[in-house]
C-alpha cells in the first residue's frame, strides 16, 4: 500500500493505469492539464472535491449499500425503501 501511494511514484502510476487518477496535488502536477486532468484541477480549485469521510466500520458499511442497491435492482424495493432501508441501516452501524 505505502508503495503506490509513495508521492514519488502516485504520478507515475497514473500515467500507467487510469484507475489511479485521482486529485491529489503529486499526480495533477505529473498528470499536466490533459484529459480529464484539466477538469479535475479545475474541481479541485473550485472546492468541489473533498475529502471522503473516513467510517470505522467501513466493511460493513459497504454490505449495507451493496444488500441495498442489489434489492433495488432486483425489484425487491422502491427506491424510498432503498434509501430509507439503507440510512437506517447505516445509522446502526454508528460512527
Amino acid at each position: 500500500m505505502r508503495f503506490i501511494t509513495a508521492t514519488e511514484r502516485v504520478g507515475a502510476l497514473a500515467q500507467a493505469n487510469s484507475a489511479l487518477m485521482m486529485p491529489r496535488k503529486s499526480v495533477l502536477k505529473v498528470m499536466g492539464d490533459k484529459g480529464l486532468t484539466k477538469y479535475l484541477i479545475s474541481y479541485t480549485k473550485a472546492g468541489v472535491v473533498k475529502a471522503r469521510p473516513f467510517h470505522a466500520h467501513i466493511g460493513q458499511a459497504e454490505v449495507v449499500i451493496d444488500d441495498v442497491f442489489n434489492g433495488y435492482l432486483a425489484g425487491q424495493l422502491s427506491l424510498d425503501q432503498a434509501m430509507s432501508l439503507g440510512k437506517q441501516r447505516a445509522e446502526a452501524l454508528g460512527a
